[in-house]
């Protein structure tokens, strides 16, 4: 069996599926948190309390993911025209893994909150992840509203300056310092943006373009859901 045959194509194709991905994204951030977690002993300015360390290392996790997803959901949507031309079918092979990437971002938050305890204090956010992450898969799996997940993922550029702030809280650093006030003023300006603007655009978008949504597929039905609970983190 050759790549250029159809049986090499399919096996390369299925090797770097959406749903590796979400694997690989896991046990990346399940890495990465072990490394905070030694990481977090060598500085004397944290809180020395298990609960406390983990919500940092969770607020840590989360801004890299915001990073990451956010940034990347804005290039996608800027460099592919056709994700603004056609939101219900467009599809793009890098957003599929993008979303992978935030699906087991997800999963492993999931986990997180729930093996450091921070579940009892956190069910809504566990409830979101769920959402989320049924939306997600169907996006992959049926292979719909790429774009539109996309844009769901812009509301993340809000959440890199939203857990910034948390973690500035954690290091004591000086609220009336440049870092701290620029941080503050983006975070204002990334949520009247990408959620307060952004989110009652995308209701609008589906009301007003409802027949162009594949309503007898189990996607249609959860979008609206997802985005719901986007919002709320």
């Amino acid at each position: 069996m050759t790549l250029n045959d159809g049986r090499g194509n399919a096996l390369i194709h299925s090797l770097f599926s959406p749903y590796l991905t979400v694997v690989l994204a896991f046990v990346l951030f399940y890495c990465a948190d072990i490394f905070l977690k030694h990481g977090f002993n060598c500085f004397k300015r944290i809180p020395t309390s298990e609960t406390a360390l983990a919500r940092l290392r969770n607020y840590s996790l989360s801004v890299f993911h915001a990073l990451a997803s956010g940034f990347g959901a804005l290039i996608c949507l800027l460099v592919c025209e056709d994700f603004l031309e056609d939101i219900v079918t467009a599809e793009n092979d890098i957003a599929y893994h993008l979303i992978g990437f935030s699906t087991g971002y997800f999963f492993h938050d999931i986990y997180h909150n729930i093996c450091t305890g921070l579940c009892s204090r956190s069910l809504e956010i566990i409830l979101h992840h769920i959402t989320v992450v049924t939306s997600f898969v169907i996006v992959i799996q049926y292979r719909i509203l790429v774009p539109y997940a996309l844009f769901g993922l812009l509301m993340e550029l809000n959440s890199i300056f939203l857990h910034g702030r948390h973690i500035m809280l954690y290091f004591d650093v000086d609220p009336h310092s440049v870092v701290y006030q620029t941080n503050f003023k983006a975070n204002i300006v990334t949520f009247v943006i990408f959620r307060i603007l952004l989110t009652p655009g995308m209701y609008i978008w589906a009301i007003v373009n409802r027949r162009l949504l594949p309503v007898f597929d189990p996607g249609a039905s959860c979008m609206g859901s997802h985005y719901m609970a986007f919002t709320v983190t």
